[in-house]
């Protein structure tokens, strides 16, 4: 069996291993992403078929879990087609404008979500999102996920700044009360309508859309 495992840290191009090696690609027959290496999958035009090391290999043992409680039949090839599109999820209509917008206005955006690195950067690539972030931070640094507070932490360490300074903007519920628990100021952008988790605290504001969080963010500044 021959194989090839997609590290963290750089990696030649495929034109340079097409020129080196001719017909490497037909050769392989198992490809591993390990440790953030799943970045490179799309430039070395290769399809993923195990996971492992670090949030991306969380990702597709729940998705193996979810596939079984319910039933589902799942075939290695569903398998890595529904990986991939975690790599790929697309972004919500206002957001790049809500993005320019906060950028424009000279506010820091940093990304802090329970993706690996690997995920979190070809999710911001494919949405073309990349001079959109000042900062992309991946809880896998801690080997812990929101809402444990030390991934909170990583926020006020990559910021450099007291997390009373700190907006955290969340999507989830969940995320909005820990981080609230955690001590940021939070906005919740609750898009769905959801009620609040009964977990003893509340975001200090909340909006159906980002249109909310520009009016509070830019009319504070």
């Amino acid at each position: 069996m021959k194989a090839i495992v997609l590290a963290d840290g750089d990696a030649p191009d495929r034109a340079a291993l097409d020129s080196a090696w001719p017909g490497w690609a037909d050769a392989v027959e198992v490809v591993i992403a390990a440790d953030g290496g799943a970045r490179h999958a799309d430039g070395l035009q290769l399809a993923i078929d195990t996971w492992v090391g670090d949030g991306d290999s969380i990702t597709a043992d729940a998705l193996v879990f979810a596939a079984e409680a319910l039933d589902v039949p799942l075939t290695a090839a569903d398998r890595r087609r529904l990986q991939d599109a975690y790599l790929r999820l697309g972004p919500w209509p206002d957001a790049a404008d809500a993005l320019r917008s906060l950028r424009s206005a000279g506010v820091r955006v940093t990304a802090l979500a329970n993706f690996s690195p690997a995920m979190l950067e070809a999710n911001v690539r494919a949405a073309g999102f990349t001079d959109l972030f000042d900062d992309l931070v991946s809880t896998d640094l801690e080997r812990t996920y929101k809402p444990a507070p030390a991934a909170y932490q990583l926020g006020v360490d990559r910021l450099r700044l007291r997390k009373q300074d700190i907006l955290f903007v969340a999507f989830g519920g969940w995320d909005a009360a820990g981080a609230r628990a955690f001590g940021f100021p939070t906005y919740w952008v609750n898009r769905s309508g959801q009620p609040a988790e009964e977990l003893g605290v509340r975001a200090d504001r909340t909006s159906r859309d980002l249109a909310g969080v520009l009016d509070y963010v830019l009319g504070h500044r």
